[in-house]
């Protein structure tokens, strides 16, 4: 039986890669799987890291990272100069996706198939 370990560097180096590279978002799985095709990723678990796109280091990516030891998904999207991080859940059912994303009062959820954020 293989034992797969969270690889919070490969989490750091692949989050940092995507803020370097500019993209508008990306999500990393600690345990380095292919990211699920369907569902709904929901933040809100824990705090959100808000950075400065222009001070952000790849110590605060893994700061953000060994700071959520417990999280196996890892979201990072950029807003109006910002970089957000953010420890999210996978969740399949739209239904308890929403009722997760109400109870953790947040904005928007997102549908992994579409590719879009949907209210709770």
């Amino acid at each position: 039986m293989t034992v797969v370990t969270r690889d919070d560097t490969r989490v750091t180096r692949d989050l940092w890669a995507a803020i370097a590279n500019g993209a508008p978002g990306a999500t990393v799985d600690a345990l380095g799987h292919s990211l699920p095709s369907r569902g709904y990723f929901v933040g809100g678990r824990s705090y959100v890291a808000t950075i400065p796109v222009d001070s952000i280091t790849p110590d605060d990516v893994a700061g953000y990272v060994s700071d959520h030891s417990d999280a196996r998904y890892f979201g990072m999207w950029e807003h109006d100069g910002k970089i957000y991080l953010d420890a999210v859940d996978w969740i399949v059912d739209h239904v308890h996706a929403r009722q997760l994303g109400r109870l953790r009062h947040e904005i928007e959820i997102f549908n992994i198939a579409t590719g879009e954020c949907e209210e709770p």
